[in-house]
């Protein structure tokens, strides 16, 4: 957006000071470091395409944006002074049939978003459907369950095997929430110190380690871990667990020499051999180093050996080996650590990075996105969740470490409240039509705050939800429980 550090708003408050003592100092290591920002690469290519060092492309089409920004819209006419043709690109709307309807709650809401992409698809197999959710991240898994009853209830079975799901979220997970992830996180926390409880059965249900190389034998490893597990909680006592507490237990024998019913005699001999590799592990090292001991753990406790990936999991792993090589990458800004030191920031990278495996090539028919994702989109069928009051417009959030006048000044999003409604207003009416049909919702309360309607979405006709879902149908496991 192009603001000036130097202008005087910079200086009547307190956190835009403070902003600006940081921006200068991170602005003056990236110039040590010969560094540059995604955010200043608009900047750069304009001033490129100005002194001659770049040529311009012939043409340059833009498509699914609302609005440009000062620095990349200075690009664009930069394009244009180079000779370039720019084509602003709009795809024409459908001839739509637009209703709304009201939930009871957001829980209900998604419910029925899930029912009636099950409808849709029941009417028309080859149907693309998409769910748009204002805040998708907090309703990913709740959203996630009901679209498993609704279109593959299936997976509940005991012993099912993985496949891919007749659905797709836009938005990527926490890497660190993958379970081979998580599997890994829980082995290098086994390298220096206690599992909590609740991490330690996680790990012993995981099938990603020090699994036997026969197929035909993980069943009955995973029900020893799973008794090994519930001895732990009933025996041990404790909210923690140490390494050669979980070695003794696993393998526990009678007076005969057999393993106890609850021993994992494979688990143990694994666990027995890592002790000489944790002897090895360094009081302190550089970040490069660390990655390297964590690799050589990880092979030693048999991390995804005997385990055959599903494709998710697969690329989760290759994610990984990225994750690692950064870490490596952390040497001259971090410099020596210990070893709960150097797991807690790979943790914390773990956490920090978005992760979205890629979608199989075949038709996925339900697409779930945000708001902004589903710009210049086309379905056969689309719902919108969420327009409540309180959310659609979008309430003004104005960042908090730079001048409020400044940020109106140059219409930063979030800053003022005229500028979110004529967004909002674009928005309704480019996804109203978007599809043959849309369905836009809204919850009638949340908790004990009662909710309308978005004023945008009141001139829509409303419908019951049973006139779009039609006769209601049980849960699969609410048939199997009567």
């Amino acid at each position: 957006y192009r603001l000036d550090l130097d202008e005087s708003a910079f200086g009547f408050g307190e956190d835009s000071l403070a902003f600006r003592r940081w921006a200068r100092g991170f602005t003056a290591e990236c110039a040590r470091r010969d560094c540059v920002t995604g955010a200043e690469l608009a900047g750069r290519l304009t001033d490129a395409l100005a002194a001659g060092v770049l040529s311009a492309p012939d043409e340059v089409w833009l498509l699914g944006f609302y609005e440009l920004a000062p620095a990349p819209l200075a690009l664009v006419d930069a394009l244009l002074q180079a000779g370039a043709r720019v084509r602003w690109v709009t795809l024409a709307g459908q001839e739509a049939s637009a209703c709304r309807v009201q939930a009871n709650d957001p829980l209900h809401e998604l419910r029925l978003a899930a029912g009636w992409a099950r409808r849709v698809l029941d009417e028309q197999a080859d149907a693309r459907v998409g769910i748009v959710v204002p805040d998708l991240s907090a309703a990913r898994v709740p959203l996630a369950r009901y679209l498993a009853d609704a279109l593959d209830p299936e997976v509940v079975q005991p012993g099912a095997a993985a496949r891919a799901r007749p659905w797709n979220f836009s938005l990527g997970e926490p890497l660190s929430s993958y379970p081979v992830i998580e599997t890994a996180l829980n082995l290098l926390t086994l390298a220096g110190s206690e599992l909590t409880m609740d991490s330690a059965g996680t790990l012993l249900a995981s099938p990603y380690w020090a699994m036997p190389d026969e197929p035909a034998a993980h069943g009955s490893e995973l029900a020893r871990r799973a008794l090994l597990d519930a001895r732990l909680r009933k025996k041990h006592g404790l909210p923690v667990l140490s390494p050669h507490n979980l070695t003794f237990f696993a393998g526990q024998a009678d007076e005969d020499g057999a393993p106890r019913p609850w021993a994992a005699p494979r688990l143990a001999r694994v666990l027995r051999q890592l002790q000489p590799v944790r002897e090895k592990l360094p009081a302190r090292a550089g970040a490069a180093a660390w990655a390297h001991h964590f690799s050589r753990w990880l092979q030693a406790a048999g991390w995804c050996r005997g385990t055959r990936l599903d494709s998710v999991a697969y690329q989760a792993v290759e994610k990984w080996q990225e994750l690692l090589s950064t870490f490596s990458g952390l040497d001259d800004i971090e410099g020596d650590m210990n070893l709960r030191g150097a797991l807690s920031l790979m943790r914390r990278l773990a956490n920090e990075i978005v992760f979205q495996p890629q979608a199989p090539e075949a038709h996925v028919p339900v697409q779930v996105l945000g708001l902004l994702e589903a710009n210049e989109q086309h379905f056969d069928a689309l719902w919108v969740l969420g327009l409540h009051d309180g959310r659609w417009p979008q309430p003004p959030s104005p960042d908090p470490f730079l001048p409020l006048s400044l940020q109106r000044e140059k219409g930063l999003p979030g800053s003022d409240p005229a500028r979110e409604l004529a967004l909002a207003r674009q928005m309704t009416e480019q996804l109203s039509a978007a599809a043959g049909r849309v369905v836009f919702s809204h919850p009638a309360a949340d908790g004990d705050e009662q909710l309308r309607a978005s004023p945008l979405i009141r001139p829509f006709t409303e419908v019951g939800a049973e006139e779009l879902l039609g006769e209601a149908r049980p849960a699969w496991r609410e048939v199997i429980q009567a």
